[in-house]
């Protein structure tokens, strides 16, 4: 049985890329499967590069998303951290009910030290989604209330918040399926408070949604105003049923303490945060103007 790649990836790519990725194209074909074929790049970050994987054998084709990380950022078992979050994440969502959206993920499927392979899901990214209006609002309010359960089920599995919540890691799939990928922070600095001041998961989740929303907003101001308009209805979500005033302060606090840590990365961070917030109201809460600067820790 020959188990070859049928294609390498782009010339671009470095000679590990290229073995680590055939290797993995190998590994993940079944027992009746014939080839592993590394097909095509799906997605590229500062950290990662996403590869589809495709195995092909008497009984068809699968499909598989292999995330490759670059080796700047495999220190401190990021890559394990990342993939015991999708772990944690698939067995909170296989079994929870809601009411109008399945919320899922990609399934985890292997792990090595470079990356990890899940199966392949498709759809369209949230963000893009929001800003062609491709929703009326009593859709997104069925939505926002569904993110809100899914969100809440990861953190009583996991015991810690999602860490990159925003609009650009929720696929809108067929049927009203919903997922939610990559969870786990890039930089897990950024995430950490004092254990005495450890904000609740959802408020770490929620307010970097606005942040990240926010952030985005000098480059893509019609995609981050669509997402910081959903940041309300999150917030309002989470709020209502279960956390009232506490959880919005939680939420609050949260924010103000990502302006800070942004600012303190350097110049060009620090004017970054500044015009930022000055569009976060568009997320329909207040403004608090130098009241954000100080922060509370």
């Amino acid at each position: 049985m020959s188990r070859g790649v049928g294609r390498s990836p782009a010339p671009t790519s470095g000679d590990a890329e290229r073995t680590q990725l055939a290797q993995a194209a190998g590994s993940l074909c079944g027992p009746a499967d014939r080839t592993g074929v590394v097909d095509r790049l799906l997605a590229e970050g500062v950290q990662s590069r996403v590869w589809r994987v495709v195995t092909s054998g008497p009984d068809g084709c699968r499909n598989h998303a292999v995330k490759w990380f670059r080796p700047g950022y495999r220190a401190g078992d990021s890559v394990a951290a990342e993939y015991a979050a999708l772990v944690g994440l698939d067995r909170a969502l296989c079994e929870l009910g809601t009411e109008t959206y399945r919320v899922r993920c990609p399934q985890p499927v292997r792990r090595w030290d470079w990356g990890y392979a899940m199966s392949a899901v498709s759809g369209c990214r949230l963000d893009r989604a929001l800003a062609r209006r491709r929703s009326p609002a009593d859709e997104e309010r069925l939505l926002v209330r569904d993110l809100v359960a899914g969100l809440t089920a990861f953190h009583a599995a996991h015991g810690g918040p999602y860490g990159d919540f925003h609009a650009g890691n929720v696929l809108l799939g067929a049927d009203r399926a919903v997922y939610l990928i990559d969870p786990a922070p890039a930089n897990p600095a950024f995430f950490t408070w004092p254990a005495e001041a450890t904000p609740p998961p959802l408020a770490v989740d929620l307010a970097y949604w606005t942040f990240s929303a926010a952030v985005r907003a000098p480059r893509h101001p019609r995609t981050a105003a669509a997402a910081l308009r959903l940041a309300g209805a999150l917030r309002d979500a989470a709020v209502h049923p279960a956390g009232g005033r506490r959880l919005a302060a939680e939420i609050d606090r949260c924010l103000a303490d990502y302006w800070v840590r942004l600012a303190r990365q350097g110049l060009r961070q620090h004017a970054v945060a500044a015009l930022a917030r000055r569009l976060r109201p568009a997320d329909g809460r207040p403004d608090r103007g130098g009241e954000d600067d100080r922060g509370r820790r």
